[in-house]
């Protein structure tokens, strides 16, 4: 096992263009390989979800989480990658704020499974819907179970900082790349000459929860009200990355 800081990466109710845009940075993903071991990034690389548990909480460093949550499997991996990650981003529109996936949130769940698997443009002519449990020969056979609504990863746990965009742009990702690795370095830096490698990391520690004088839900289409306004982390990234509001979990 590498002493490198550890990076995750999950998509859960997304396009998946977040990943490709992750992609797109070009050269500047070997920047990623070579500051970084990369532990759970399931469109890249074998991981399972038992090779997470089994890690010590808060044992790696940053986790981009990009989709929403639209199943119980999404909403698992969100508390379990919390429970890991020091630093935790809303990566991309569908993890800050629903985006396309969100409009679902418009029609009923009924609605969207007869859309689905029993319209013009669908082949089924036995009716045959997903179940959450399927007695087969080979043993019982499970599926995720959809909500009622799509939520916003700020809704289920708390988020260190939100990166936007549908997807974001290279060139921003790439800056925060430069930014984390810049700090890292200063950390190890410090760390070497305090003696003190345990601290290394300190400065990239999540944000701490803060008192939440007021209360907001952060998705409109299923509250109504409005959604809170994040602040700005100024950065090099050139305001890729914000501190994330207040919002209220579902």
């Amino acid at each position: 096992m590498s002493d490198k800081p550890k990076f995750a990466m999950y998509w859960a109710a997304s396009c998946g263009g977040c990943e490709i845009a992750v992609l797109n940075i070009g050269e500047k993903i070997l920047d990623v390989d070579a500051n970084f071991e990369p532990v759970f990034w399931p469109v890249a690389m074998d991981a399972k979800y038992k090779d997470v548990e089994e890690m010590e909480d808060g044992s790696i460093l940053l986790t981009l989480w990009n989709g929403g949550i639209r199943n119980d499997e999404n909403e698992h991996l969100a508390h379990l990658l919390r429970k890991k990650s020091q630093i935790l981003v809303a990566f991309g529109s569908c993890a800050t704020e629903g985006c396309i996936p969100g409009l679902a949130n418009l029609s009923p769940l009924s609605e969207i499974f007869e859309t689905a698997f029993h319209t013009v443009s669908t082949d089924n002519p036995d009716n045959i819907y997903p179940q959450p449990v399927f007695q087969a020969p080979e043993g019982e056979l499970t599926l995720p179970t959809m909500y009622p609504v799509l939520k916003t990863l700020a809704q289920v746990v708390d988020v260190d900082y939100y990166m936007p965009g549908c997807p974001p742009e290279s060139h921003q990702i790439a800056a925060v790349i430069d930014l984390v690795i810049q700090v890292l370095g200063q950390s190890r830096t410090a760390a070497q000459r305090l003696g003190h490698r345990g601290r290394k990391f300190d400065r990239l520690r999540r944000v701490q929860t803060r008192p939440q004088p007021e209360i907001h839900h952060r998705f409109p289409s299923h509250s109504g009200s409005r959604p809170a306004r994040p602040g700005t982390v100024h950065s090099r990234a050139g305001r890729a990355l914000q501190r994330p509001g207040h919002p209220q979990r579902m």
